[in-house]
């Protein structure tokens, strides 16, 4: 892929979550370089608190994994954010799970061995689907989805932990309220 399109995603956060050191290692070295920021995990569990930590735009993670398999793992993300972007990658490429990681919303679905190319094209095609959007909840109160933060008359407001999970999780299900 021409450098010139993997420059495209230097305005992304990526997490892979991939059990295989080697397979995790090989995609860093492959994506890493042309992301804003790149976070990694070992297996679902690790994957699910590295997303509550950092807000990723785009998830790359195995399905067969120790712990909490990587459909469980999305299943809990989507209940806190329902528009997180995944690309599904797995050498168990049965139809079942070709449609179950369609129907949680998967944008890619990839075999291993993983090809990185067809990777970096699954990375640069969920572009498309990333909300680079603000939002005004009021005439003083601004959200920003890409970086997760709440504006009230410009300035960030930081809440609590809790305070700030249970905020976001009520922006990205406001069209269901």
């Amino acid at each position: 892929m021409h450098l010139q399109t993997l420059n495209l995603l230097k305005n992304i956060s990526i997490l892979i979550v991939e059990d295989d050191e080697i397979a995790r290692t090989t995609i860093k070295q492959d994506v890493k370089p042309y992301c804003k920021s790149f976070y990694e995990a070992a297996d679902g569990l690790a994957g699910l608190e590295s997303f509550k930590e950092h807000h990723v735009d785009v998830i790359i993670t195995d399905i067969h994994m120790p712990g909490i398999n990587g459909f469980d793992m999305v299943e809990e993300i989507l209940k806190l954010k329902p528009e997180q972007l995944f690309i599904v990658m797995t050498s168990y490429d049965t139809d079942q799970n070709l449609i179950h990681s369609m129907k949680d919303g998967a944008c890619s679905f990839l075999r291993k061995p993983l090809d990185i190319e067809d990777l970096q094209t699954s990375l640069v095609m969920s572009l498309g689907r990333i909300k680079y959007t603000t939002k005004s909840l009021s005439s003083n109160v601004r959200i920003d989805y890409q970086k997760n933060v709440i504006y009230f008359n410009h300035e960030p407001v930081f809440l609590s932990h809790k305070g700030n999970k249970i905020f976001w999780l009520l922006c990205y299900n406001i069209e269901r309220l």
